[in-house]
């Protein structure tokens, strides 16, 4: 069964969820593929991803550079929906992205921005109907001191 987790974002920039969301994910050897709400919002998270630490190099790559299938970390196009491009274990939905597939992968992460109160009503009614389906779906916030189960 997939493990779904929901992280509302609250203190730090998204970007920077992500890339140690990426970074933990490929460092057990999984490969993830990202979705977010717009085409915009792709490129720059692909832009974000590649100069975020000075000092270290997240592999990936996104729908405008193709071979999916060879990236370990892929950003695909919010409307593509087009199965697994690139075998991913971990899927992400990053601010409204969708996927009807979500249960075809090993863990699907939902990133939220905390402050925006559409977006987390939303997230609050997809988690209570995969409640309803027997799913356990974990919701993060960011607290004060870090990450809080709630």
């Amino acid at each position: 069964m997939t493990e779904c987790l929901f992280y509302e974002i609250r203190g730090r920039a998204l970007e920077k969820v992500l890339a140690d969301l990426l970074e933990k994910s490929l460092q057990r050897g999984w490969r993830v593929l990202v979705r977010a709400g717009s085409k915009e919002r792709v490129l720059d998270l692909n832009a974000k991803l590649w100069t975020y630490k000075d000092d270290s190099f997240l592999p990936h790559g996104c729908f405008k550079d193709g071979d999916a299938a060879e990236q370990p970390v892929y950003l695909e196009e919010p409307d593509e929906d087009a199965g697994n491009p690139n075998g991913a274990e971990v899927l992400v939905l990053a601010e409204g992205g969708t996927a009807s597939d979500w249960n075809n992968y090993q863990r699907c992460i939902t990133l939220l921005d905390g402050f925006d109160d559409e977006q987390i009503e939303q997230a609050k009614t997809w988690r209570e109907s995969l409640a309803a389906e027997g799913v356990d779906a974990v919701w993060w916030r960011q607290g004060d001191k870090g990450w809080e189960k709630d």
